[in-house]
């Protein structure tokens, strides 16, 4: 590339790639390769309890990972307060510390 157009090296080092899926098989692929998983805002607890979070917990064992980063993009829905808090408080169980 012409020198114009190389930024050069990145002093914030590499961007995160996260992935984003619906079925389980996505799901544990993002567990497995992904920095974190972009989980669909419209989910329900038992989507989350019985389906999401055990495919994450596949897909990092499998990579030897203890955690995988759970993120919810924003959307305009606002779910009701004890539902926000339930998530917070579920979601926390999978970032890495």
């Amino acid at each position: 590339m012409p020198p114009l157009l190389t930024p050069g090296p990145n002093p914030y080092g590499s961007p995160p790639i996260l992935l984003a899926g619906v079925g389980p098989a996505m799901i544990e692929v993002a567990g497995e390769v992904a920095d974190g998983f972009l989980i669909h805002p419209f989910h329900t607890e038992a989507y989350l309890d019985e389906l999401a979070m055990p495919a994450l917990r596949r897909g990092t064992a499998k990579s030897g990972r203890e955690r995988a980063i759970l993120k919810s993009p924003a959307s305009f829905s606002s779910p009701p307060a004890a539902t926000r808090r339930n998530w917070i408080r579920r979601s926390a169980r999978c970032v890495p510390r």
